[in-house]
């Protein structure tokens, strides 16, 4: 009898450790606290010197080459474990990451889509509106890395904004 309610005992700890009874995961769009997260970890990408490299996602801190995606999915995947979030995705390219975003007036830490023609094919961590300008940090072979750039708000490259979609 004993020995049954020993098994008995640790089977409802071990369940309960795994999270066996906890309540799934809420899907919701990134609040500011992750937003401004990723946009801090996008400037230390651009501090280390971070290049370009098509379909890079290197991590933080090594010799760092990123293409626009993969500072999006990299910046977000960090800030997402700094407060207990989690991405939908581990890596995709920016016309993918469009889908998992809500088109809004965008915030410092909110995502840009660029492209020509209206076809997505950049991708970039919003920071501000200043001057008729729109500002961000983005990782590109015309600059050859990671920096802070500006487009007037008018420009036709900007598609459109979005916030992007976590589960918590």
């Amino acid at each position: 009898m004993r020995k049954l309610f020993l098994v008995l005992l640790f089977l409802i700890v071990f369940l309960y450790s795994c999270e066996f009874f906890s309540t799934p995961l809420q899907y919701g769009l990134a609040p500011e606290s992750v937003r401004t997260a990723a946009f801090a970890y996008a400037q230390e990408y651009a501090e280390l010197g971070a290049v370009y490299e098509w379909g890079g996602q290197d991590p933080l801190p090594k010799i760092i080459k990123v293409d626009c995606s993969g500072l999006v999915v990299r910046c977000y995947q960090y800030a997402c474990s700094d407060f207990d979030y989690f991405l939908p995705f581990t890596d995709m390219n920016a016309a993918g990451i469009e889908h998992y975003c809500d088109t809004i007036s965008p915030e410092t830490g909110d995502l840009i889509f660029m492209g020509d023609d209206n076809i997505i094919s950049h991708v970039a961590l919003f920071d501000k509106f200043e001057n008729g300008n729109v500002y961000f940090i983005d990782s590109t072979d015309i600059t050859g890395g990671v920096s802070e750039r500006n487009y007037p708000i008018t420009s036709s490259k900007i598609i459109k904004y979005g916030r992007i979609h976590l589960y918590h």
